[in-house]
C-alpha cells in the first residue's frame, strides 16, 4: 500500500529551492521508484502480487474535477512498477481508465462525477479476477445508479424547452443571450436541480483602442461599459452602482 506522497514529503526543501523544476520532478521519481522497489522486493511470480497507490501516472487522463497543482506536478512513469505485479489499483485520478503497461495497472475512478468536467466520464467498478504469474484480468462494471450531470447551453427559451428531459440530474446552465436581474431565479424555477447559472454572451474582439478608452472612463462609464460587455441591460443595477459609489464617496 502506498499512500499519497508530495514532492514536499520526498524531496528536501533545499533541494526544491536549489534545483530548477525539471530536476526536483526527476528526484521525485527517482524516489519514488525506489520506495515501490522497497515495497515490491519480496514478492514472487509464483503469487498474486498487489501493489494500491495513490499517485499520479504519466499518460493517464484527468478526469476534470481534480486540482491540477496536484496531479501531473507529482508524476511518475508506468515503467517503475515491476513485470511480477499481478495488479496495480491506482486512486488520485476521477477517470476510470487503463494505464499503457504489460501489466494490469488501472485507475478505477471516481464512483460518481464529481464536476460538470467529468459529464462525459464513464463511471463504474473494476470486477479484478487474479492468478499468480499472469496479469490480472479485469472487467468493467458500468455504474448506473445516482443522478448524473448535465448541462444545458443556448438561450433561456432553448433551455426551458429541455426542463423535463433533466428531472433526475443535477444541471449546470450557460445562458447565451444578455443577462438581466432576476433571469437565474428565473431558471431555477423551471429546473429546482440548477446547481448553476451564469450567463455567457457572444464575446466581442477588443482593440487597443478599445483598451485605451477603458482607462479614460470614470467609475460609472466603466460599469455601464463592461454591463454592455456582458450583455445585461438593467437600469436597476446602474442605479444601484450609483448608490454605492454615493456611499462610499468621502
Amino acid at each position: 500500500l502506498l499512500p499519497f506522497v508530495s514532492q514536499r514529503g520526498i524531496v528536501g526543501v533545499e533541494e526544491i529551492m536549489d534545483l530548477d523544476p525539471d530536476q526536483h520532478a526527476a528526484e521525485y521519481q527517482d524516489r519514488l521508484r525506489r520506495v515501490i522497489e522497497k515495497l515490491t522486493e519480496g514478492m514472487t511470480p509464483d503469487t498474486v502480487n498487489l501493489l494500491v497507490g495513490h499517485l499520479t501516472v504519466y499518460g493517464a487522463k484527468a478526469g476534470g474535477g481534480e486540482r491540477e497543482a496536484h496531479i501531473f506536478g507529482y508524476a511518475i512513469p508506468a515503467s517503475v512498477f515491476p513485470g511480477h505485479l499481478t495488479y496495480v489499483a491506482l486512486g488520485h485520478l476521477h477517470r476510470l481508465q487503463r494505464i499503457p503497461h504489460a501489466g494490469a495497472i488501472w485507475y478505477s475512478g471516481s464512483p460518481l462525477q464529481l464536476d460538470f468536467g467529468e459529464v462525459d466520464d464513464e463511471k463504474g467498478a473494476l470486477l479484478i479476477e487474479a492468478e499468480p504469474g499472469l496479469p490480472a484480468r479485469v472487467t468493467q462494471v458500468p455504474h448506473t445508479a445516482g443522478r448524473r450531470l448535465v448541462t444545458l447551453r443556448g438561450t433561456l427559451d432553448q433551455v426551458l424547452a429541455r426542463a423535463d428531459e433533466v428531472t433526475d440530474a443535477w444541471v449546470k446552465v450557460v445562458l447565451e443571450e444578455k443577462g438581466r436581474v432576476g433571469l437565474a431565479e428565473e431558471v431555477r424555477r423551471a429546473i429546482p436541480s440548477a446547481v448553476a447559472v451564469s450567463v455567457q454572451p457572444a464575446e466581442k474582439p477588443q482593440s487597443e483602442d478599445d483598451e485605451q478608452q477603458r482607462r479614460s472612463l470614470d467609475p460609472r462609464q466603466a460599469f455601464d461599459s463592461y454591463l454592455a460587455d456582458q450583455g445585461v441591460e438593467d437600469p436597476r443595477l446602474a442605479a444601484l452602482f450609483a448608490e454605492l459609489l454615493e456611499e462610499a464617496a468621502p
